[in-house]
């Protein structure tokens, strides 16, 4: 679990416990940001598609132009699918140089049926 997981879970909890006094549009904006409801995220196919490579492949570390290669697609078009996969949190950047990604705790359980 990477510390930025971590780090939301324990928000969460303490939030949840109310043990932090947060308006109501602080709730809701923490929640909706940081712990989506997985049955109201919509993934591209392509996300989809990058979310099938990554949990049915023994890699731990991806970047977008092996993906990409996989794919038959190139790695800017993957891309963008990284960055909204990072955004809701199924994926995390591993490393900046290069930029390698992994599958968090949410990528792993997502359900791509």
């Amino acid at each position: 679990m990477s510390n930025k997981e971590i780090f939301i879970r324990e928000v969460k909890t303490g939030i949840e416990n109310g043990n932090f006094n947060l308006s109501a549009e602080a709730k809701e904006f923490f929640f909706k940001t940081y712990c989506p409801d997985p049955s109201t995220i919509k993934l591209t196919d392509a996300a989809k598609e990058i979310l099938t490579v990554m949990k049915t492949n023994t890699s731990s570390e991806w970047t977008s132009k092996v993906i990409g290669e996989m794919l038959g697609k190139s790695g800017r078009s993957v891309s963008g699918s990284m960055r909204k996969l990072v955004e809701i949190g199924y994926v995390e950047k591993a490393s900046e140089s290069p930029v390698t990604y992994r599958l968090t705790e949410n990528g792993i359980d997502f359900n791509i049926d």
